[in-house]
């Protein structure tokens, strides 16, 4: 089973990030066609995420036996789950807006309490010998991957749109409870599927 971590996002938060890949895909589009017309197509070859599948991902734990889910749940019960004050914060790029390779917006807020969270989680999830990442975490919601056909010009530009766009809106929220995923691959994308006790 591919499994995961995260936080589910409020309907005014899905809305803010569609509103800003349709800001990058017409910014690029208006700097390739001029103006945005019903023929114009993005100039970036960007998977992005889908509506249903936005979230806050905390552990990413990839294939995972299925005799290790109650050991998983029972982690995520013993979790603080008092809910955390979390806003939008600006556009950014893995590895970097020169490099544009994974597309996000941040998360500001009490973000320092989450990145502890996920620290403790994570803690909590290593008698159980996973395979966890590494990197440190920074909370994020992920808009966009860039394809690999993306041009040497449509990278430069993208990464110019991605330095120029306006701030996202200063929406806030209260994070929900940690809820456990299973990450079904599709040709169509990714199905996401609650894992409940």
């Amino acid at each position: 089973m591919r499994l995961f971590f995260a936080l589910e996002l409020p309907s005014a938060v899905i809305a803010a990030m569609t509103t800003l890949q349709q800001q990058i895909e017409s910014r690029g589009t208006s700097a390739r066609f001029g103006k945005l017309t019903s023929q114009s197509v993005p100039t970036y070859p960007i998977k992005w995420v889908a509506t249903s599948a936005r979230h806050l991902t905390l552990v990413f734990l990839g294939e995972v036996a299925e005799t290790l889910v109650p050991h998983l749940l029972a982690a995520k019960a013993a979790q603080n789950q008092q809910p955390l004050q979390l806003r939008l914060g600006k556009v950014g790029a893995f590895p970097n807006l020169r490099q544009p390779q994974t597309l996000w917006v941040g998360v500001d807020g009490e973000s320092a309490d989450l990145s502890r969270r996920q620290q403790t989680l994570t803690q909590a999830l290593q008698p159980l010998d996973l395979s966890l990442e590494t990197r440190p975490f920074h909370p994020h919601l992920t808009l966009g991957r860039v394809k690999r056909e993306i041009t040497t010009s449509q990278l430069a530009a993208l990464a110019d749109v991605l330095r120029t766009l306006p701030a996202s809106p200063p929406i806030a929220w209260q994070s929900g409870p940690l809820v456990l995923f299973q990450s079904t691959l599709t040709r169509a994308g990714p199905l996401y599927t609650k894992i409940e006790a």
